[in-house]
């Protein structure tokens, strides 16, 4: 299929550029690869995940320089979004080296978002946090820590008591997961608070809620 015949289609509404699976009248046959318009073009947003996803695997990580340089290059081509890293765990060589990156790209490259990949643990959350002291453009990506295997462990569940059964227990391992975490939750806010006291987040709701105290409160005669 040429190009002119590919715009032609998606002009005359014949070409699903975002195919639905659910909408009756469609069929997967009638979905054929397109070239994106030039403002879709325009909006593409170009993420790194080298000095995360890419690390797999490999003997030695690079060291603070390297990654340095890398982020530097990044700049260069105009890709200001870079996944830095997950949760390492604290003290270790990799938290320091990330959490140095990420003051080096605060200094160096403030244009730039670092994003790091953590867990819905305490530990990774308050680490997080103290990333997002250093770089407070930094922005982060949470997951279960059993999120890579949930799919095959709900499937072999399934086949062993059913779906219904298995959306049941999925759904009680949830609720005593919250329950945990509400139950965390005192200990964990007392350490977010200063730092949202120091980005500034807070102080503007407790300055919202006095004046709204104020404009309640009757003048003094």
């Amino acid at each position: 299929m040429n190009k002119e015949k590919t715009l032609d289609r998606i002009l005359h509404g014949d070409l699903p550029l975002d195919f639905n699976w659910n909408r009756a009248g469609l069929s997967p046959d009638r979905l054929y690869f397109s070239e994106p318009t030039a403002q879709q073009a325009q909006e593409v947003v170009l993420v790194s995940e080298c000095l995360r996803d890419g690390l797999h695997g490999i003997q030695e990580q690079p060291s603070l320089e390297q990654r340095v340089q890398y982020v530097e290059e990044l700049s260069c081509l105009g890709i200001n979004y870079a996944t830095v890293g997950i949760f390492p765990g604290f003290g270790n060589k990799n938290d320091r080296t990330i959490k140095e990156l990420i003051g080096e790209m605060r200094d160096q490259q403030p244009e730039m978002i670092p994003i790091v990949l953590t867990q819905a643990t305490e530990d990774a959350l308050k680490w997080t946090l103290d990333c997002k002291q250093i770089n407070p453009k930094l922005t982060s990506l949470a997951f279960m820590g059993t999120a890579p295997f949930g799919s095959l462990i709900a499937g072999s569940l399934a086949s062993t008591i059913g779906a219904p059964y298995t959306v049941l227990t999925g759904g009680v391992i949830c609720l005593i997961g919250a329950i945990i975490f509400t139950i965390k939750l005192p200990t964990l806010r007392k350490y977010i608070k200063p730092i949202y006291v120091k980005l500034g987040i807070i102080p503007e709701v407790s300055d919202g809620l006095q004046s709204a105290t104020n404009l309640r409160m009757p003048p003094n005669n």
